[in-house]
């Protein structure tokens, strides 16, 4: 499953369980906060999850955090 998220998106997932919000990754990345939503949307979809929490504590527990 690990490989299923792009890097990007595994930047992304780390950055909100680290407490940053979507407007915070968009500015620290430099990208808009639709794309930090898409790519939140994508890795939710990509690992069967329905929201962030639920994404990061499949992160956490595969070991991929």
């Amino acid at each position: 499953l690990k490989g299923q998220l792009s890097h990007r998106e595994r930047e992304i997932v780390k950055l909100s369980f680290d407490g940053l919000s979507s407007k915070m990754i968009a500015n620290k990345l430099n990208i808009s906060i639709h794309t930090v939503k898409n790519h939140k949307r994508n890795s939710m979809e990509k690992t069967l999850t329905h929201n962030i929490a639920e994404l990061i504590s499949l992160c956490i527990r595969s070991r991929w955090l």
